[in-house]
């Protein structure tokens, strides 16, 4: 009976080594899709009252009403300020994320009317304030664009591989310097004008030792 205790006593230590040495559990990779949204409709815009406007939201809940919301993007060629990681003269829209990394490739989705043509750049940071000039955090990716003439999609890869929020990720859309035509309205946010920002998400490892508690899910905070 003593050698059967013993016996079941050293299995039971082993098992219990081996569970210990065992890597986290690793969840599969998700889709995750933000939805770009905004508070003013048309014919207003989200930029009307300078002191007012600022970064917008995104999120994972799909617009519900009919009449869009809008977003002029205006470009001022020769200002001082185009450099930045926070501008409220340029499109900003900040979703709250966590518990993942960004496998492959995000694509951003969204509508143009009155387009002018020339070049826009897509920026997208993690976790970043950040302001222009010397404050100016360099983005994690950036990529420049042409802007559709007249009414169009604007549709953009970005290459997020490994991209790793604590807690936001933030989208900016700015002309480039070069591109004195870069000007169009931004339509999103209704059931017709749907703007998205859509990527794979891999959920960190269900582990508790983990400085971010996990629960193996991408979360949209």
């Amino acid at each position: 009976m003593r050698r059967t205790f013993a016996s079941l006593a050293v299995a039971a230590i082993a098992l219990g080594t081996i569970a210990a040495n065992e890597a986290p559990v690793m969840p599969d990779p998700v889709d995750f899709t933000f939805h770009l949204h905004g508070d003013q409709e048309v014919p207003l815009s989200d930029d009307d009252g300078y002191a007012t406007f600022g970064k917008l939201v995104m999120d994972t809940t799909a617009p519900t009403q009919a009449n869009p919301q809008s977003r002029q993007l205006t470009n001022y060629v020769g200002g001082p300020n185009t450099k930045c990681s926070d501008n409220a003269f340029f499109p900003t829209w900040v979703g709250w994320i966590g518990n993942g990394t960004v496998k492959g490739d995000a694509t951003l989705t969204i509508d143009v009317v009155g387009g002018l043509g020339g070049n826009v750049e897509v920026r997208i940071w993690a976790d970043t304030a950040g302001g222009c000039n010397d404050a100016n955090v360099l983005p994690f990716k950036s990529v420049v664009k042409a802007l559709p003439m007249g009414n169009g999609k604007l549709t953009v890869t970005l290459p997020l591989d490994g991209l790793d929020p604590t807690s936001e990720m933030k989208l900016m859309i700015v002309p480039t310097a070069t591109s004195p035509t870069s000007q169009a309205r931004f339509v999103y946010d209704s059931t017709t004008y749907k703007a998205t920002l859509s990527f794979s998400c891999q959920p960190d490892a269900i582990d508790s030792t983990k400085p971010k508690a996990t629960d193996g899910t991408c979360r949209a905070f």
